[in-house]
Order: C-alpha cells, then structure tokens, then sequence
C-alpha cells in the first residue's frame, strides 16, 4: 500500500529491557520479541525495504527504561538520536520539493 501511494517506509525491530519486573522480563515475552524482530528482518530482505536494528543499538540497562518495553525520558532521548542517525547515515531523508521554497 505505501508504494502504490509513493510513500517510503522503514521497518523498525522491537527493543526491550529484560531487567524491569514486567512481562517483558519473562522468557516467553522475550522469545516473543526475538521472534517478531526475525520476521520483520525477512520481510525487510525479501522486499528490499531497510530495516534499523533498533534492538541490536538500544541500551537494555533499566535507567532508560519506563518498564521493560517503553522507554522513559532519557531513553527517548537516545532513541530519537540513533533513529536520526540511521536515518541520515542511510541517505533516508529527503528534501521535500517545497523546501527550496521555504527559505
């Protein structure tokens, strides 16, 4: 649907921290998240979409953690600057047409 619409995309693994007393601490939930994060990584290659790694980059330690699957402030913080950096690193961003305009 997004390429019929002209729209790019990027598929996003799941990070979490197993070190909060929450369901995502637990076993089952974590084999669940590997499992996801693999699907998403087969669907990206299969259909030449680019993926980040978010779970492969994102501290686990719980002091960037709100509980075991949502990050708090600091860990936003972190966050949005490695998905800027992917982003950019990845040529990603793009001028809009009307940007020249705004100037």
């Amino acid at each position: 649907i997004t390429r019929a619409n002209g729209v790019d995309m990027v598929f996003v693994t799941w990070a979490w921290s197993p070190y909060l007393d929450d369901y995502a601490s637990t076993p089952y939930y974590q084999r669940g998240f590997r499992e996801m994060n693999e699907v998403l990584e087969n669907v990206a290659a299969e259909n030449n979409i680019p993926l980040f790694d978010f779970e492969a980059v994102m501290p686990d330690d719980k002091k960037y953690w709100g509980d075991g699957r949502h990050e708090n402030e600091l860990g936003a913080e972190i966050k949005g600057a490695l998905f800027a950096k992917f982003l950019h690193e990845n040529g990603l961003i793009k001028k809009s047409p009307d940007a020249a305009q705004d100037k």
